[in-house]
């Protein structure tokens, strides 16, 4: 069996790279021969994280504000000759929104060679912009259950859904967590967040948030990992709110597991998430988590025991950082229930799932 995997980028703070990754090392277990073919941003030194079996082919191997849309233009089946070929048994478009036109766009084959193809939703596609893609694959998979119970409902039998969580190697993840983080914690709770720099991610209120609890007398600190478009503006935002010694920029680090494995708790102040890759590793660090109810939110909480969700609204996200303050025993009962609860989240327990799904 031959495996094709079309993703925007492969970098470190991408969660579908990471999942892009676990997905092909799974496979190759299983000697199923996997392609991946990362269409914009390449970070080399990610492929250490690779089965020596899974073979990389970078498309475009560069990124610039516009370019996706640039190369959107272009027409769908044109590129879906160029990148996809008839060799492969299973196509899988990872993520919105290129990727899957890409896959959505294969000839039409009169007998001969027929590859069974798959969308991969990672958030939610608010209204369904991608149907008729959707509709020509035939089988859209959610990375959450709750993803796809809205899909469901929403698809009117016109496409299959199914959904799988993203696999993570936690014993990989666990081994990354022992590295040296180049900072060393302060007095009081430490928080951290990994992500990338961008609006979806809520960082800005996370920083107001931040400001009214000094204020209000709490000592603890913030480490925010990754990087993006936002990330200038956050830095002076947070210089303008004096809280340089209070939160810490680090940028994109090669292994942010190290900083992660040394906090207390981890925040996912996100407005928009798939199924978060970067929550799922903190608890298989054995680090709680502080999430607002993003798809996959829930259920992360749920199935771990520990940790705290909270609502949407900026007021809901200060009372959830507050109360950790104000009980930070809560933190060890959490730590202590996760040595317990995080295999759930495993890569041998969740990989049978995507066998099923292909058909292995």
């Amino acid at each position: 069996m031959k495996v094709l995997i079309v993703f925007n980028h492969f970098q470190v703070q991408d969660g579908v790279a990471r999942t892009a990754i676990g997905m092909a090392n799974a496979l190759a277990a299983k000697d199923v021969q996997v392609v991946l073919k990362p269409l914009f941003k390449f970070d080399r030194s990610m492929t250490e994280r690779l089965d020596p079996r899974v073979r990389i082919r970078p498309v475009f191997r560069c990124y610039f504000r516009g370019f996706p849309r640039l190369i959107g233009l272009a027409p769908k089946k044109l590129l879906n000759r160029w990148i996809v070929d008839d060799s492969f048994d299973i196509e899988v478009g990872l993520c919105m929104t290129l990727p899957i036109q890409i896959i959505a766009a294969y000839p039409d084959r009169k007998g001969g060679h027929e590859a069974i193809r798959f969308a991969w939703m990672h958030g939610y596609d608010i209204g369904l912009s991608l149907c008729r893609e959707y509709e020509r694959i035939g089988k859209v998979i959610c990375v959450s259950k709750f993803n796809y119970e809205k899909l469901k409902e929403n698809a009117l039998g016109k496409f299959e859904t199914d959904y799988a969580y993203n696999l993570v190697d936690d014993s990989a993840i666990r081994e990354k967590g022992k590295g040296a983080a180049r900072i060393r914690r302060t007095d009081g709770i430490q928080f951290v967040s990994v992500g990338r720099m961008s609006p979806e991610k809520g960082y800005m209120r996370l920083l107001d948030i931040c400001k009214k609890l000094v204020i209000q007398g709490y000592h603890f600190s913030l480490w925010l990992i990754g990087d993006g478009p936002q990330r200038r503006e956050l830095e002076n935002y947070g210089r303008g709110l004096n809280l340089e010694g209070v939160v810490r920029f680090l940028g994109a680090q090669s292994n942010p597991h190290a900083y992660t494995a040394k906090a207390d708790v981890f925040i996912c102040s996100s407005f928009d998430e798939g199924y978060s890759t970067a929550c799922t590793e903190a608890i298989m660090l054995g680090i709680p988590v502080l999430t607002t109810p993003v798809s996959g939110g829930k259920e992360i909480i749920e199935e771990a025991e520990a940790g705290l969700l909270v609502g949407m609204e900026d007021e809901e996200l200060y009372y959830g950082l507050k109360t950790i303050l104000d009980h930070p025993g809560y933190v060890e009962e959490w730590k202590g229930k996760l040595l317990e609860t995080r295999e759930r989240f495993s890569y041998k327990n969740r990989a049978q799932k995507l066998f099923d799904i292909f058909g292995i």
